[in-house]
This record gives structure tokens, C-alpha cells and sequence, in this order.
């Protein structure tokens, strides 16, 4: 895992030293970075969402996914946006406001999709493992109109190892 390459040309300015940082309990986490960097025309052709979209399509996701729907907080402050269990065992997603846009929505909420259903059931839970990413190339499918297919094709090129459908 640790001679992982960057398929991007030009690999993204932060890429040199964090591809080399890979975290032995979230090994994919630096891959799937790259891949969501590979979609980054997404990000930028869209202008940032308000909270309370995010908090709709938070919503939305986690409906069909039939899970808790999680509280949605500005994450103003934080350099990432991040999912987790509040003390009351409820999902919680900050964003700041540097990345309130879709993609980075779809992440988190697939995130409380994932934490719900398969935290404290599956051995070796990694944050962005198998089960995750299977789940994410689902919701990019669906959300970012983008052939499964495709998404699969591109996991691959990034060395994500995802769960078959």
C-alpha cells in the first residue's frame, strides 16, 4: 500500500507529501482523496452550497439509505469536514465552509449511511474500507450523474478496493 502513485498528471500540489502518508488503521483514505481530486471539475463549476442545502441533501441520502438523519453544524474553524457520533450516539456532520459543496456533502453523508449500518457490525471497520467506497461510487452514480461503471473504472485506476454490488 505505501508505493501508491498518484494516476493524476499533474498530481495536486498536496499530493507529493501526503500520498506517502498512509494510515495503517484507513488505508484507502489518501487514495480516495485522489480520486474525489480526479472529480474536482464538480467541484469548481458549482458555486458553494448554504447550509441548510447541505443539510437537505444530507437528508435525502440518508433517507434512501434508510438511516438516522444527521445534524448538520457549520463547521467554521475546522481544514475538513467530518462525520461522527455525537455523545448522545447521533450523527453529526460539520462543514466549514471552504468545502460546502456537493461532492464533499455526498462524502459525509455516505459516511452517516455506512457508520449506521455497518460500525459496530463489521470486523476491521475502516472509515473509508470496502463497504464505504462501494457505498460511495452508489451515491456518486446517483448524485453526480456518473455511469457506475465509470466510477468503478476510476476506483480501480486509484487502487480502492470496493465491495462487489
Amino acid at each position: 500500500m505505501a508505493d501508491f502513485k498518484c494516476p493524476l498528471d499533474p498530481p495536486p500540489l498536496w499530493c507529493e507529501k501526503q500520498c506517502e502518508k498512509v494510515d495503517k488503521n484507513d488505508p484507502q483514505s489518501i487514495r480516495l482523496y485522489c480520486l474525489e481530486e480526479s472529480l474536482v471539475s464538480f467541484r469548481r463549476e458549482e458555486t458553494p452550497l448554504p447550509l441548510n442545502e447541505c443539510r437537505l441533501l444530507a437528508e435525502e441520502i440518508c433517507k434512501e439509505y434508510k438511516s438516522p438523519i444527521p445534524e448538520i453544524k457549520d463547521g467554521r474553524g475546522l481544514k475538513v469536514a467530518k462525520c461522527s457520533f455525537d455523545g448522545k450516539k447521533k450523527l453529526v456532520i460539520k462543514l466549514p465552509r471552504h468545502l460546502r459543496y456537493r461532492i464533499a456533502v455526498l462524502h459525509e453523508a455516505t459516511h452517516c449511511v455506512v457508520q449506521y449500518h455497518y460500525r459496530d457490525k463489521e470486523s476491521g471497520y475502516q472509515h473509508h474500507g470496502p463497504t464505504y467506497i462501494r457505498y460511495l461510487l452508489d451515491v456518486y452514480a446517483r448524485y453526480l450523474d456518473i455511469p457506475i461503471a465509470t466510477l468503478e473504472r476510476a476506483a480501480t485506476l486509484f487502487q480502492l478496493d470496493f465491495k462487489p454490488v
